[in-house]
């Protein structure tokens, strides 16, 4: 039987990463399984891209940005 492949928006890479979050158990939850190859996790090119960029703008991040590095490194 085949995995579930599942389509990560950037929203669920965010969710995960902020613990505040209203959804981030369940986006937690699911970045876990991917990673224990559970499913089958699946991203775009555009939404690594877009996380990057909400992740180091002071804006978006309510003044909790991220260095690049540590972007780069989370997102790795």
């Amino acid at each position: 039987m085949s995995k579930i492949k599942i389509f990560f928006d950037t929203n669920v890479f965010f969710y995960a990463h902020d613990e505040t979050a209203s959804f981030h158990l369940e986006s937690a939850l699911l970045l876990k399984m991917a990673v224990e190859k559970q499913i089958q996790g699946v991203i775009a090119e555009q939404n690594i891209i877009e996380l990057y960029r909400i992740l180091t703008n002071p804006a978006a991040m309510r003044g909790n940005v991220l260095t690049s590095s540590q972007t780069r490194n989370l997102i790795t």
